[in-house]
């Protein structure tokens, strides 16, 4: 079983050559391992890796047999390193880009003319990984509602629908639902009561850019600072669960935006904060800086704890202090939350503004 109760360290992959294009497509197991090494060096015990949808499940009732060979092999380069894994099928949307196949039109995706070809590809997956060492578990998809909408009630029964498939072609293994931020502000697809439902974890994607704190507040304001750690103490509320298990999925910042000589203390404020509010596993997007010639919005290059020749930036020497301090560590809920807001996005603001300034994050 997956021990939510325990505090844990971890990044979101991003290959350090060539982006998920090279390493899916022309996959090099040396790259892999000197990638996987260089993170355990850095005190991570756990990775979320993208599976590209289009790429994997090629077209109708077809699953590309090399790149479920080449996945196995990744596997066993996390088991050589002690990595943990866990694999995000409905990739989908990263980085900037979105991921479909031909053969579902977006629009369909909730409905039940896509789940055939969706309940192929998971149980096709499920079944091609569920005995691996290295496998700890699924998400569903990696910001998954940033692509694909449905109202509400579509979206939670979807959801509860993948779960249930997932729990029959790779029994015993947890699932979790990678929604970015916005289904916290407003009825984004799914809900967080029904994220808690259905997989027993809250997700917290946190950036201060991309949400727009770094907006709205000044740099020193604690829903900048400590955004990930108030976030999930808006979940918990939210999803109606004060004990709920929380995990900051997504966390970040780039100097394209934010004096780089404070990420590093920016990490270790959002890690402290997150401890103190409950927050169990801490998972810093990215592993590794982007090749500047990939076309991605200037935010997406810089974000790694390593940078493209496997040497831990300041951020990452930060990491692996906080990882070897606290990692391991038993996870504390403060087991009380305020009623939740109403679901419209200035009225969400301005709780989370009561919070910060009426029951503020003490961190020790």
């Amino acid at each position: 079983m997956t021990a939510w109760d325990r505090t844990r360290f971890g990044a979101n992959y991003v290959p350090s050559r060539g982006w998920y294009d090279r390493l899916w497509s022309d996959f090099d197991a040396a790259e892999v391992r000197d990638d996987f090494s260089a993170l355990a060096d850095l005190g991570c015990d756990h990775l979320r890796v993208q599976l590209v949808w289009p790429w994997f499940h090629p077209e109708p009732g077809v699953l590309s047999r090399v790149h479920l060979e080449r996945l196995e092999l990744l596997l066993d380069e996390a088991e050589r390193t002690r990595l943990g894994v866990w694999l995000c099928l409905f990739t989908g949307w990263l980085s900037g880009f979105a991921f479909e196949p031909a053969f579902v039109p977006r629009e369909a995706f909730f409905g039940t003319s896509a789940r055939g070809h969706q309940e192929h590809y998971m149980a096709a997956v499920g079944r091609a990984t569920a005995d691996h060492p290295a496998l700890e578990g699924f998400d569903l998809g990696n910001e998954m509602n940033v692509v694909w909408s449905a109202p509400i009630e579509a979206g939670d029964e979807w959801l509860r629908w993948a779960v249930a498939l997932l729990g029959d072609a790779a029994p015993g293994l947890p699932v979790v639902c990678g929604i970015d931020h916005q289904p916290l502000f407003r009825p984004a697809t799914f809900s967080p009561r029904g994220i808690a439902e259905a997989t027993g974890v809250g997700i917290v994607h946190a950036y201060a850019y991309w949400s727009g704190a770094q907006e709205r507040y000044p740099p020193s304001h604690p829903l900048v600072r400590r955004l990930g750690a108030y976030l999930a103490r808006l979940f918990r509320s939210l999803a109606g669960d004060p004990r709920l298990p929380v995990w900051l999925q997504e966390f970040g910042q780039s100097g394209s935006c934010w004096p780089e000589g404070d990420i590093p203390a920016l990490l270790e404020e959002g890690v402290r904060a997150g401890v103190a509010e409950g927050v169990g596993w801490f998972t810093w997007w990215a592993s590794h800086d982007a090749a500047p010639d990939r076309g991605f919005h200037p935010f997406e290059l810089d974000l790694g704890l390593l940078d493209l020749q496997n040497r831990p930036k300041p951020t990452g020497l930060r990491f692996r202090e906080l990882a070897s301090k606290l990692g391991g560590r038993p996870v504390r809920t403060p087991g009380a939350y305020a009623p939740a807001p109403a679901a419209e996005t200035e009225a969400v603001w301005k709780w989370l503004e009561r919070q910060a300034s009426e029951a503020p994050i003490q961190i020790d």
